[in-house]
């Protein structure tokens, strides 16, 4: 996929975004609107083992996958 990018962190406990992450991937999207045509969605998914600790920047994430969702 056009201008896809992953990025992958191992954590063993609640992930929480902070001010600075927020930002990148506020930019990372806002980027990646710009390339695709206005037809497309873009979902902004966390894949995580734990789960997302929710605070003020928690809510960027339409969906959040948990370890145990892969198994069901």
């Amino acid at each position: 996929m056009i201008g896809r990018r992953d990025e992958i962190n191992e954590l063993n406990n609640l992930y929480s975004v902070d001010k600075d992450y927020h930002e990148k991937l506020v930019n990372r999207r806002d980027l990646l609107e710009e390339m695709l045509p206005k037809r497309m969605a873009i979902h902004n998914t966390l894949i995580t083992t734990e789960g997302l600790k929710y605070n003020e920047y928690g809510n960027f994430f339409d969906n959040v996958i948990v370890l145990d969702d892969l198994f069901k």
